[in-house]
């Protein structure tokens, strides 16, 4: 799991280092300013790349001052319309008393913004609680752009699918159970079709098993989880 934690967020920084890259500017003595990557400088010549691949050529004598800045792309932004997919890793936090107190979560969402503010659309994933389980199920996200970045509030529900049999003894079937949450989160572009996403959010877990005990006889057991989850990942679109 610790692993898992430093993949995301190393993840984390190279995209938000990609996100904040810089360029150079160059200010001429006529007034004119040239933002790009200068790719030769020395005592004859200035070259310099600015956007779609035009190379200018400046004379040092006629440059006044050369500096830097963050980089802004006027197209990279998250759509406000069409076809959005989040996919994302993180863990379900509960108490130590839980028998895996931060169990593996990944997700994949397949959503239709219908403007800058509404998103519908469905989930499927894998998670390990007491077993493994697929998650499936829809959700609604309400969205607030900020710049080129989004604020997101999202509402799920669905059903978690057990994908084996139970690991506790005389547990003859797992059933799963319905789960449903929330989330906030935040989407920076990191390209002209990509975003990086980050959340935070609240999961109620319910699991079902039907018991073969001795003592007892048959019966069903019912298990409900509240977690706290954090998610890294990518958005497509």
């Amino acid at each position: 799991m610790k692993k898992i934690l430093l993949f995301l967020l190393a993840f984390g920084i190279t995209s938000l280092a990609h996100a904040q890259s810089t360029r150079d500017v160059v200010f001429l003595h006529n007034g004119s300013i040239l933002r790009g990557t200068i790719t030769m400088r020395n005592d004859t010549v200035l070259l310099i790349s600015t956007c779609c691949d035009n190379v200018f050529a400046v004379d040092p004598q006629a440059i006044k001052e050369i500096t830097s800045e963050r980089a802004v792309d006027p197209g990279i932004a998250v759509t406000r319309k069409g076809y959005i997919n989040l996919t994302t890793l993180g863990v379900l936090i509960g108490t130590t008393d839980d028998a895996k107190s931060a169990p593996f979560s990944a997700v994949m969402e397949h959503n239709y913004r219908f403007n800058k503010n509404i998103a519908l659309g469905g989930f499927h994933g894998f998670e390990q609680l007491n077993e493994n389980l697929m998650p499936v199920g829809l959700n609604l996200k309400v969205m607030w752009p900020a710049g080129r970045s989004d604020f997101f509030i999202a509402f799920s529900g669905g059903y978690s699918i057990s994908l084996e049999k139970p690991g506790e003894e005389f547990m003859e079937k797992a059933s799963g159970g319905v789960l449903a949450g929330t989330e906030a989160g935040l989407l920076i572009p990191v390209s002209r079709s990509s975003a990086l996403i980050i959340a935070l959010g609240y999961r109620y877990n319910e699991l079902n098993y039907h018991l073969d005990d001795g003592w007892l006889g048959n019966t069903d057991r019912h298990i409900t989880y509240n977690r706290f989850s954090i998610r890294f990942g990518i958005t497509a679109f």
